[in-house]
């Protein structure tokens, strides 16, 4: 079985992102969870939020292209990631954008 960090780095090295460990730490003990924790199938919703909340910030790492060296990140793959999660664990997806309601009635 996997700890609450290894499964954490798993998931986001996927799409190409590396959190530092510290990151992780933060992440997961906001939520509760011991990065050295198990992870248990029938448990994970912790770690997931852990992983949920993180994600919008991860979206603001830039991309970087240096000579022969660049770092992509699977930008796509994330949101979608990130909103299969959302809805998963009945949480508001902060990256949708919002209805917006304006009054037109003065255009009656």
């Amino acid at each position: 079985m996997a700890t609450a960090k290894e499964y954490f780095q798993i998931k986001l090295a996927k799409f190409g992102f590396e959190l530092d460990e510290v990151e992780i730490d933060i992440e997961l003990g906001k939520q509760g969870v011991s990065g050295s924790d198990t992870v248990v199938a029938n448990d994970m919703r912790s770690v997931e939020l852990a992983i949920a909340e993180s994600i919008p910030e991860l979206l603001l790492m830039p991309e970087v292209s240096e000579g022969q060296l660049s770092k992509k990140y699977n930008i796509d793959g994330i949101k979608a990631y990130y909103s299969l999660l959302c809805s998963k664990l009945g949480i508001q997806n902060k990256l949708d954008s919002q209805p917006k309601i304006r009054n037109r009635s003065n255009l009656w």
